[in-house]
This record gives structure tokens, C-alpha cells and sequence, in this order.
């Protein structure tokens, strides 16, 4: 019933039970009823009732317009509070006000003040029908599969087509009455979209009311449009058509315009049946779209490891003694150009990490030839002197053939690949997914609640891990109800609680996604500086939001200074990255990190690795810790926490130590690599320092640390990299 064609036949027909004398008793609830789901449904209403006023009943037009007009006063007033009985007073009284006023007018046939039981009925009545369509749709929400039948939304429609249904009684030409007509069009409506008994039951409830309350004998015919309309295709139309072909030629006692009418409606009904009939779930297109999903998220995986294989076989072709040499070349190429260019920090700050590739490029004689390297070469005023010099470094770079490593790396590479793809595989089939008619009920029950859907696409199928995104026909301002009314009809279908959220808004749609419930945000900052303060800071570091409900941040310092430890840091982060994006479990991803990082023990290449796994729907924090320093958690209540690190760096040896630590709202996570805290020399100055900034933003709080670092002894001067983050209850 929130088409926008059936909201003008509901509008147009139910606004004439005025002239039953109820007043507005039974428009009134409607009109809030729509109103206060969709502010704009109030076009849809207004236009066709005021039209049907005007022709069928003028002498209700005046009030009609102040009414309309008071309704959407308070429309507006009670959108940004808690409706209920705010609602319930607004037409309680506005049903009163009306009915006096009619009375007064000489428009209602009982007189309410000689009869004021009679008001406290209507007003009773007008209650109850608005109480009974905000129940009804709010429950069809929540309703379980057990009590779906009980709450389900056929009977509200049901309820709104028979007031329809009344008010059209009072339009009648050449013996052909409107109410019989637009009785037709609902049956056909209900027997298309419900095909069941509640499409029989308003059969026969139609059927009695026009029969016994209004002597309309053709209304015996509205059971059999119901039943004919449960058939599929053109089928309803051939056979209704049949139907009443063979009454007209039996010669029976029915009104023969009233039947040729009817058959004109189903001929309408057909043509303009997309238009008019709600989107239909098909469980097997639904299926077909979770089994496409589940197999391209195989295949996702499976490309992401070949990635991650890809990516970590690139990183060990070249020994440590060829980076070390490119390390070298670099410091000369800063040394005899770059420490007395008046460009060096507005380059530094511009280009940052990318200047270590550029210089490498360089140095090997593979400049790229891509729009980065260009803007570098344009912006750099000693481009042809770097070049001529890295052809004179050049010659002082040897290229080791890999055949030259120890040969049982050759051994540790098949075993540690062997044991990563078999934990891989165990961890893909241990993972449960959501039945495919979870996602088809979820699809029917946002459609029966009046959303027109235009995009619906499942991500991920797991039971804890699940992505569905969704796009809905709708603006901005009315994400709040969307997001309430989703969120419910999740919790029930789904039987657990979610999170929708905002994605965007684009040509009058609002899309969102739909994944389990996410308990905690986080907020962070982050900051980075060269020991020397001109280089760049041989440090790596990686903050991201995945997409399964994860947060992670990591930092990795690669052992020496320059390009080299900038290059073991950046391999290490770039390989936790395509491990965790494998939606893996973490102890898992880490447990192959690690089976791989083996090898890098052979090849003498090594980087610490400081991981911090922040679960939002559990609310945990999960820290691995590879050589990484310490990191610091600081509580609301001032009390402060250690995570200390005692492992060799990620690759010396095969110990992952991780930690496990329940957060709380408000709890601030400090992250550093080893150029910073472990540095200074008075700890009980840290830490109280670190309590009293514990209040500020994440970014602020990085800013602060620098300052107290650079004003604070420090053991040894080295690289410096920090992350802060906050986290909040979302």
C-alpha cells in the first residue's frame, strides 16, 4: 500500500467517508499513518483528496485545508522527537475539534452535542485505527518466523483497502458503483501480492459489506477475483475475463455495465501492473546471488593469496647485501644533492616514502616512466645530476642471483608454503554461512514495509561476517527512520543484532551496508619523523578499517637506517596486509606470517612487527608483537596498562607472543616504534605524562608526545614513529 499510484486511489476514495457522519474520524488516522512514515507522501494525499472533495463533497473542501495543513504543521514538529502520544493526543484532539465544528457546520447527521457519546465513539474509533496501523507495522518488523503470520503487514493493507473501499460507495454512475470497482482492483492487488488465504479472507470480507451494507450483488464476484489473481503470467486476466463473458452471456440478473466495468479494470490492472504491484522476492534469484557470491568470494581469496605469494616471492629475490647497497647510493645521492637544495623539506613533506623508490629507480636504471616519477622530474631543479650520478652508482651495485642464498631456504620456502595453504584451507571450511532464504526474507521484509529497493547485493555470507549492501529509494534527511526501521527487521530475520550503516547518498538513494553488530569505534591519529630530521623515516606503518569489522594498525621498523630498513618495514606491512585481507581468523593470518618469515631468517633480513588487532564486535584488542616496544593502554579511571614485547624481530625466530585485552569506552592506545618511549630515560615521567594528555584528541595526544620526547633525554636517537587511538562506544 505505499506505491505512489495506490496511495492516490487510497487518498482519493477514503477522504469521502466524511460524508458518513463521522467526519474525519476514519481519514484523520490515515493521513497521520502516511504522513509521519514519509513527509513527501503528503502530495500523494493531498492533491486527490482535495480533487475528490471538490467533486463529491465541496462543502467539505474548506476544512479539509485547514486540516491537511494543521496535520503537516505537526508532521514537522514531531519529526525530531519521540512520536507516541504526542500522535495519539494530536488526533484525539484534531478528530474532536473537527467533529464539533462539522456539527456546528450542519455537515454531520447526528448531533454531537445532544449526543456526546457519540463523539467519545468516534474519537475511540479514530484512536484505535491509527493505533492498530503503527502497531501492525511496527511488529511486522520485529516479527519472528513463528509470529509472522500473526503480525504480518496483509492485514493492515487489508484494513486501509475496506475504509477505501467505503468511501468509494459514494460515487455511482449509470448504476455502476465506484466502491464495487475499486473492491475489484484490491482483489486483484491481494491476490497477486499475497496469493493465500489473507487475499481470501478480504475476498470475503469485501464481498459482505457491499453485499448486506450496501445491496451491491455484484460484489459475489470479489472471492473468485481473488482466487483467479493467484495464478501467474497473463492467466488471471484470460480467466476473470472468461468468467464474467459466461455471466453476461447466462443472462443473469447482474448489472451488465457493472461487469463490463469490471473487466475493464482487469485490463488496466494488467497493463499497469508493475506499477502498481510491490517488488516480489525471488527465492531463487536470491540463491543465485548468494551461490555467485560464495564462489567469487573463493576466488577473491584465492587471488588474494596468490597475491600475497606473489608479493612475498618479489620481496626475498634480492639478498640483503643488494638493498644494503642501494641503502648507500642513496645516502650519497641525498649527501651530494639534496642536503643543500632550497627545495629539500618542501620535498621531503610532498613526496615523502615515494622518494626512496624514485632514488632506487634511479640508482638501477629503471626510472618509471609513469605521472609520479614525472611530476618528481618537473618539480626536482637537479634531476639530471641525480641521474648522473645514480649511472655512477650504478656500477657499485651487484645484482646476487638467488641460487647464492643458503640452500635450505630453498627447504624452508616448500614447507612454510606447504603449511600455510593447508591452515588456509582449514580455516575456509570452518567458517558457517547464513542460509540463502535469511537474505530472501530479509529482501521481502523491507520491501513489505514500504521501501523501494534499487539495489541489493550480497557480500559476504558468513554467519559472523556477513556484508549485504542495500540501496533504497529515499533522501538524506530520512536516514534516521531507515536506520531504525532496517536495523529492526535485521535483528528479527537475522535473529542477531547489526549495524547499518550510511554510505552515501546519490541520485535521490541512499545506500548502506548491513554487517553484524559493531560495539566500538575508533578514532586515531598518527605522526612520523627521520632521526635526522631530513631523511625519510626508515619506519613503516599501517592503519585500516577492514571491511569484516576489523580495525588494525601495525608498525614495523626494518633493522639499520635508510633505504634498507625502509624496505624490510614496508615488505613486512604490505605482507600483513594481504594476509588480513583474506578475512582469515588472526591468530591464523599470523601463524603463516610467521611460517613465512622463517625464510627471512636464512636471508639474514630482519623487521620488527608491532600488530594491534581491534575486534569491534567483540570489543577486544588482540597485540602481536615481533620484536615490537611496548605499547601502553590508558583507562578512563587514569589507571595505566603495559603490553611488553620480549621477542626477537619478526624473522629471527618463529615465537609469536599476542596478547589479549578486553576494551573499554574511552580507553587510549599508544603505539611507538622503538626510536621513542622505550627511549626516554625517566619511565615514571612517561607514564604520568601520558596520563594527563589521556583527555585530548588522538592526533593531539601524538603531538604532545613528540614535543616531550624532543624535550626529554633520549637513550639513542632513532627513527620515530607513533599512533594514537581512542576508542569509543559507537
Amino acid at each position: 500500500m505505499f506505491k505512489k499510484v495506490n496511495l492516490i486511489i487510497i487518498a482519493f476514495f477514503s477522504v469521502l467517508t466524511v460524508l458518513f457522519p463521522i467526519g474525519f474520524t476514519l481519514y484523520l488516522p490515515l493521513l497521520f499513518f502516511y504522513v509521519l512514515k514519509d513527509n513527501r507522501n503528503i502530495y500523494y494525499l493531498f492533491v486527490p483528496s482535495l480533487l475528490a472533495l471538490i467533486l463529491f463533497a465541496r462543502e467539505f473542501a474548506v476544512y479539509f485545508l485547514f486540516l491537511t495543513v494543521i496535520v503537516y504543521v505537526l508532521q514537522m514538529l514531531l519529526h525530531r522527537i519521540s512520536k507516541g502520544f504526542y500522535v495519539y493526543g494530536a488526533i484525539l484532539l484534531l478528530n474532536v475539534v473537527a467533529c464539533v465544528v462539522l456539527d456546528r457546520a450542519g455537515l454531520m447527521e447526528v448531533t454531537l452535542l445532544v449526543s456526546p457519546l457519540h463523539l467519545v465513539i468516534l474519537n475511540i474509533i479514530s484512536l484505535s485505527f491509527y493505533v492498530y496501523l503503527e502497531h501492525s507495522l511496527i511488529e511486522a518488523l520485529k516479527a519472528t518466523k513463528m509470529m509472522r503470520s500473526l503480525y504480518d503487514n496483509s492485514f493492515l493493507e487489508i484494513l486501509i483497502a475496506l475504509v477505501t473501499i467505503l468511501g468509494a460507495t459514494f460515487i455511482e454512475y449509470q448504476g455502476i458503483n465506484a466502491g464495487l470497482l475499486t473492491a475489484v482492483y484490491f482483489a486483484m492487488y491481494f491476490g497477486t501480492s499475497f496469493r493465500g488465504q489473507n487475499a481470501m479472507l478480504y475476498g470475503v470480507i469485501a464481498m459482505l459489506t457491499l453485499l448486506f451494507g450496501f445491496e451491491i450483488n455484484e460484489a459475489l464476484f470479489l472471492p473468485f477475483v481473488c482466487a483467479f489473481y493467484f495464478m501467474p503470467f497473463v492467466y488471471p486476466l484470460i480467466s476473470l475475463n472468461i468468467f464474467l463473458v459466461v455471466a453476461i452471456l447466462a443472462k443473469t440478473d447482474y448489472h451488465l455495465l457493472s461487469l463490463l466495468s469490471m473487466m475493464a479494470t482487469s485490463v488496466v490492472f494488467e497493463i499497469l501492473k508493475n506499477f502498481l504491484i510491490k517488488e516480489k522476492v525471488v527465492d531463487e534469484e536470491v540463491y543465485e546471488n548468494v551461490y555467485e557470491q560464495v564462489t567469487g568470494q573463493i576466488n577473491q581469496e584465492i587471488l588474494a593469496f596468490a597475491s600475497f605469494l606473489e608479493r612475498f616471492s618479489d620481496g626475498i629475490k634480492l639478498p640483503k647485501e643488494y638493498n644494503q647497497h642501494i641503502s648507500d647510493g642513496i645516502k650519497t645521492l641525498v649527501q651530494k644533492h639534496c642536503q643543500r637544495c632550497d627545495k629539500q623539506k618542501e620535498c621531503y613533506s610532498h613526496y615523502k616514502a615515494g622518494l626512496y623508490i624514485h632514488f632506487r629507480d634511479i640508482i638501477v636504471g629503471q626510472a618509471q616512466d609513469n605521472d609520479e616519477y614525472y611530476q618528481f622530474t618537473r618539480y626536482c631543479p637537479h634531476v639530471r645530476e641525480l641521474e648522473y650520478t645514480g649511472r655512477m652508482l650504478r656500477k657499485n651495485v651487484t645484482i646476487f642471483d638467488e641460487c647464492e642464498t643458503k640452500n635450505n631456504s630453498l627447504v624452508a620456502q616448500m614447507g612454510g608454503i606447504a603449511s600455510a595453504i593447508r591452515k588456509y584451507a582449514v580455516d575456509l571450511a570452518s567458517k558457517e554461512e547464513l542460509k540463502y532464504e535469511v537474505f530472501a526474507e530479509l529482501k521481502r521484509r523491507i520491501i513489505g514495509y514500504g521501501y523501494h529497493i534499487t539495489y541489493f547485493e550480497i557480500k559476504r555470507t558468513f554467519v559472523n561476517d556477513f556484508f549485504i549492501s542495500l540501496g533504497i529509494k529515499a533522501s538524506k534527511s530520512e536516514w534516521d527512520d531507515i536506520h531504525s526501521a532496517i536495523s529492526l527487521i535485521c535483528q528479527n530475520v537475522m535473529e542477531k543484532r547489526v549495524s547499518v550503516l550510511f554510505e552515501k547518498e546519490e541520485r535521490n538513494t541512499i545506500y548502506l551496508k548491513i554487517i553484524p553488530e559493531i560495539k566500538i569505534d575508533v578514532l586515531y591519529g598518527y605522526g612520523a619523523i627521520a632521526s635526522d630530521g631530513t631523511q625519510i623515516n626508515g619506519d613503516n606503518y599501517v592503519i585500516k578499517d577492514l571491511n569484516n569489522g576489523r580495525f588494525i594498525s601495525a608498525i614495523s621498523d626494518g633493522m639499520g637506517k635508510g633505504y634498507s630498513a625502509f624496505y624490510e618495514s614496508n615488505i613486512t606491512l604490505k605482507l600483513v596486509e594481504d594476509v588480513l585481507s583474506l578475512n582469515l581468523d588472526s591468530s591464523t593470518a599470523l601463524e603463516i606470517l610467521n611460517t613465512f618469515y622463517v625464510i627471512q631468517d636464512y636471508l639474514e633480513r630482519y623487521a620488527t612487527l608491532d600488530l594491534l588487532e581491534i575486534n569491534r564486535f567483540k570489543t577486544m584488542a588482540k597485540f602481536y608483537k615481533m620484536g615490537g616496544c611496548t605499547s601502553y593502554i590508558i583507562h578512563e579511571d587514569g589507571t595505566l596498562e603495559k603490553i611488553i614485547n620480549k621477542s626477537l624481530p619478526f624473522g629471527i625466530e618463529e615465537l609469536v607472543e599476542n596478547y589479549e585485552v578486553p576494551l573499554k569506552d574511552n580507553d587510549v592506545i599508544i603505539m611507538s616504534s622503538d626510536g621513542i618511549l622505550e627511549n626516554i630515560v625517566d619511565d615514571n615521567r612517561l607514564e604520568t605524562f601520558l596520563k594527563s594528555i589521556k583527555d585530548l584528541t588522538p592526533q593531539r595526544i601524538v603531538y604532545e608526545l613528540f614535543n616531550f620526547a624532543n624535550k626529554n633525554e633520549l637513550k639513542n636517537n632513532d627513527d620515530m614513529t607513533l599512533i594514537a587511538l581512542r576508542i569509543k562506544g559507537a
